[in-house]
């Protein structure tokens, strides 16, 4: 298994056993390995609390050379004792132990154990502990922040952030990191390890961890600039390590992480398909912690390989400066998107005498520099929307991404190039997105939808009452408007849709369609007092209608009653802005005065909100 150069996020205060173990100095019992060794708290070199996750079978002396040891995975808590405790009578006891999600044991395993585990029912899979190292080469001055808030090149030298991952946790599972670095000391909260027996603890040895730490959550050099970060050293020294202390690391994240608490995990490491680690990599994301890995540096296809084959995690491949698709990196139907990777300039542990330094810098390459750019993204996504779920927190990454720039894409791989949108120049609307929801449907054959209506086509000529607060992740109170895709089809006849506040219904349309064709439109549309927004159909009609967000009371975006502003046809109403009433002259620019019409006022108004249609 082989650690790709990246970045991830960071932790949380532990669930109640850590904060007694904080208090009262107790031994932290986390992963207990089978030996009889705890795990331990101790306090690292920033003041933080550490925590010992037990011995490694990689460290130098007695240990069983790698492969032959191996990981067993069992259906049943009882199955899973019963090995262990006849694992301990042949004097060759189990080295690791999972009891949380994932139930199984890593050791050195003779022909006869082998034999014996492969014929009983209750083990689901048994695979070789395989070694796990980092990969990473020199390269120029950095340039991915500056790419990932842009949609084209040239680069304009800038990284323009609005939310900066503040109240998220990031766990980053690596060589540890240098604790003291100026670039991220105060923000980590605490840190584990697996004890490789050198005394170095969650401090980081290697260099590779705390570059990726600082892409994730650095000062300068960081995507996230105040997410709170938790290092998890599984690797040693010289960048070793073994696929049984990943499990060991992933089990603990999730009794560490907090129920409700927004958190990532990245990792920058990958290895032969193991279905061990792929169950604990889907283990904390069911735990409901977004997970972020890196698709590897073998220029090969991403599912070969294991965590990156994961489906539910979002795997990320390598680009360089000019947009191409590193030559390393690997593709494929597994990568989920891609990220700057070559030529990433981070936090360093050393200086360039080698000597412990809480401000070296260094540049270097890998798909482990991509994935923490994605990590950091989707930290200050969950700080805009912590209650995202990582479905939902990959949806809203990729919703974003930009397409159409990339070279060098292998057949199967994604067009997709992470971007995080810069904040607006001028106030900035409480605008909430959502994952895409249907709230109501009036087709028969299709599926409801989160509101209840008549399934029917809809009666033309009649108003429809939907309740939006309460419905696809829009909140019960405190919405002002919500975003929505609203759709006709199997009209009857030609017409328009009105969507607007219930009460009293305006003469305008939101939506205008024809016959039998399938019409979409995106409305922004005001909510009522009592949570509810209303459509009016001028001709029968199915409808149905998405929700991708909301606007909060108060907040930048003020709705008004829809209100025809001008209307060019000779036969209709003049508008609110006098025009002249003839069909448009093709190829000539019309000037329309917006403020001080239709409820928008005469100053302060930096954009507005329109329907436009043509007929």
């Amino acid at each position: 298994m082989n650690v790709y150069e990246q970045r991830r996020r960071a932790g949380w205060p532990r669930k109640g056993v850590l904060a007694a173990a904080v208090l009262l100095g107790a031994p932290l019992a986390v992963v207990a390995p089978a030996t009889g060794t705890a795990a331990r708290m101790d306090v690292a070199a920033n003041g933080a609390p550490s925590v010992n996750l037990g011995l490694s079978a990689s460290m130098s002396g007695g240990a069983q050379p790698a492969s032959a040891r191996y990981i067993v995975r069992f259906a049943t808590d009882q199955a899973l004792a019963a090995a262990v405790a006849l694992q301990r009578g042949a004097r060759r006891p189990a080295e690791r132990v999972w009891t949380h999600r994932l139930k199984g044991f890593a050791g050195s395993l003779s022909t006869a154990d082998l034999r014996r585990l492969r014929a009983d029912p209750a083990v689901m899979s048994i695979e070789v502990d395989s070694p796990v190292s980092v990969a990473g080469s020199e390269s120029s001055p950095p340039w991915g922040l500056d790419r990932i808030d842009q949609r084209q090149q040239p680069l304009d030298h800038t990284y323009s952030y609005g939310s900066t991952g503040s109240g998220v946790a990031a766990y980053i599972i690596d060589t540890g990191a240098r604790l003291t670095h100026s670039e991220f000391a105060a923000r980590i909260i605490r840190s584990a390890w697996i004890d490789f027996g050198d005394g170095s603890q969650a401090e980081d040895c290697n260099g590779h961890g705390t570059h990726v730490t600082g892409i994730v959550g650095g000062a300068t050099y960081g995507v996230a600039k105040d997410v709170s970060l938790i290092p998890v050293k599984v690797l040693t020294c010289n960048g070793t390590g073994l696929s049984s202390d990943i499990v060991t690391a992933l089990e603990w994240i999730v009794n560490d992480h907090l129920p409700g608490v927004p958190a990532v995990v990245n990792m920058s490491l990958g290895g032969d398909p193991s279905t061990a680690l792929d169950a604990a990599v889907n283990d904390v994301i069911a735990d409901g912690v977004t997970v972020v890995v890196a698709a590897g540096n073998d220029s090969n296809d991403g599912c070969l390989h294991s965590p990156a084959r994961v489906p539910a995690a979002i795997t990320v491949g390598a680009t360089t400066s000019i947009d191409s698709v590193a030559s390393y990196s690997n593709h494929g139907s597994c990568v989920d998107l891609f990220a700057p990777g070559s030529q990433i300039l981070s936090s360093w542990y050393v200086d360039g005498l080698s000597q412990p330094s809480d401000t070296a810098t260094k540049t270097i390459s890998g798909t482990s520099m991509a994935t923490p750019h994605v990590t950091g993204a989707i930290a200050r996504i969950l700080q805009d929307a912590p209650a995202a779920s990582p479905a939902q927190a990959w949806s809203l990454l990729d919703a974003f991404t930009t397409t159409g720039v990339l070279t060098g894409l292998a057949p199967g791989d994604p067009d997709k190039m992470l971007f995080l949108a810069p904040p607006p120049a001028g106030p900035v609307a409480d605008f909430t997105p959502v994952e895409p929801a249907r709230v109501f449907d009036t087709r028969p054959g299709e599926a409801q939808g989160v509101v209840a209506v008549v399934k029917q086509r809809y009666s033309g000529g009649n108003v429809l009452h939907v309740q939006v607060t309460g419905a696809g992740g829009v909140p019960l109170a405190g919405v002002g408007a919500v975003s929505l895709n609203v759709t006709v089809s199997g009209a009857l006849a030609p017409g328009f849709v009105t969507v607007f506040p219930c009460g009293v219904q305006p003469t305008v349309s939101s939506l205008n369609y024809v016959a039998a064709q399938i019409v979409p439109n995106a409305v922004i549309a005001p909510v009522s007092a009592t949570g509810e927004v209303c459509f009016f159909s001028s001709a029968d009609a199915f409808l149905f209608a998405d929700v991708n967000g909301w606007f909060a009371l108060g907040a930048g975006f003020t709705p008004v009653e829809p209100a025809r502003v001008f209307d060019t046809r000779p036969s209709e109403a003049q508008g609110v802005v006098p025009v002249v009433k003839q069909r448009y002259s093709g190829g000539n620019v019309l000037h329309v005065q917006v403020t001080g019409a239709g409820g928008v006022p005469l100053a302060g108004v930096g954009a507005v909100s329109l329907n436009v249609t043509v007929a």
